[in-house]
């Protein structure tokens, strides 16, 4: 079995992909998304260029939904996910909860 490294396999694909730090707050990564005319995945890193998860495009838009309405459409989500968003403050707290995994540059497939 070959063991490769991230780096040597995976490529940023443009405006497809981003990289952001955990405590980015949710204000700056709208700004980010909307500037940038973004359209793809956005991939959260810890302090130590570790990758924590993925905030997903939906949750960040009800975020905004949230911020903007004071909650408006909140009976059509779950009750913990409607929290889960509407406390978020920084990137990290918007990661999906249905990641358990960490990697970075340098680990080995």
């Amino acid at each position: 079995m070959d063991n490769f490294k991230v780096s040597a396999i995976y490529v940023l694909q443009g405006k497809r992909s981003i990289i952001v730090p955990g405590n980015l707050p949710l204000e700056n990564l709208i700004s980010l998304v909307a500037s940038e005319n973004f359209y793809g995945t956005i991939f959260v890193i810890n302090s130590i260029q570790q990758f924590i998860g993925l905030v997903s495009k939906t949750d960040l838009i009800l975020w905004a939904h949230i911020k903007i309405t004071g909650g408006k459409g909140r009976h059509e989500i779950p009750l913990w996910k409607f929290f889960k968003i509407a406390d978020a403050r920084i990137a990290a707290d918007l990661v999906s909860l249905q990641l358990d995994i960490a990697v970075n540059e340098h680990d080995t497939l």
